[in-house]
């Protein structure tokens, strides 16, 4: 159940980076100016306005660059399809909890490393270092009942 959650989020991750720019626009108009959100986080509502900007800008000049974020769809596609094999049978696919276990660990540092040089403000960081550590969690949860399993249809158990 848990990993079924974990690969529906990384299917609709890589709808987002495969369109980017309907997905940026829906943002702002969640969060931007003019909404509560935008009223309680008015950094939150100039982020929003500044991304769909930058993103239109980027289409318009230099469309090629979506290519990197098609790429990262793919990944999590990717990503995805594994999960799969870690949702069917755990105890087989474990190296696939561990991998992800590392995973999502390991955005905790890139976010705030890339995060820092980006220049990208605290909130959005600190957004993903929770996806992170969430999925990190998901990951340890998963692993342990897989361990569980393992231990359990041992032969001589």
């Amino acid at each position: 159940m848990l990993l079924t959650l974990f690969i529906i989020a990384l299917l609709l991750a890589a709808l987002t980076a495969w369109f980017l720019i309907p997905a940026a626009s829906i943002a702002r108009r969640l969060l931007g100016e003019g909404t509560l959100a935008g009223s309680c986080l008015p950094s939150l509502a100039r982020w929003a306005a500044l991304i769909e900007e930058a993103l239109g800008e980027t289409k318009e000049k230099h469309p090629f660059m979506f290519y990197g974020t098609d790429w990262v769809g793919f990944a999590h596609l990717v990503m995805a399809i594994a999960c799969l094999g870690a949702a069917r049978d755990p105890v087989r696919n474990m190296w696939v909890l561990q991998f992800g276990m590392v995973g999502c660990s390991l955005m905790i540092p890139m976010t705030l490393i890339t995060g820092i040089a980006r220049g990208l403000p605290w909130f959005w960081q600190l957004f993903d270092c929770i996806i992170g550590a969430a999925g990190a969690v998901l990951f340890l949860t998963c692993y342990r009942y897989a361990r569980q399993m393992e231990i359990l249809t041992a032969p001589g158990s």
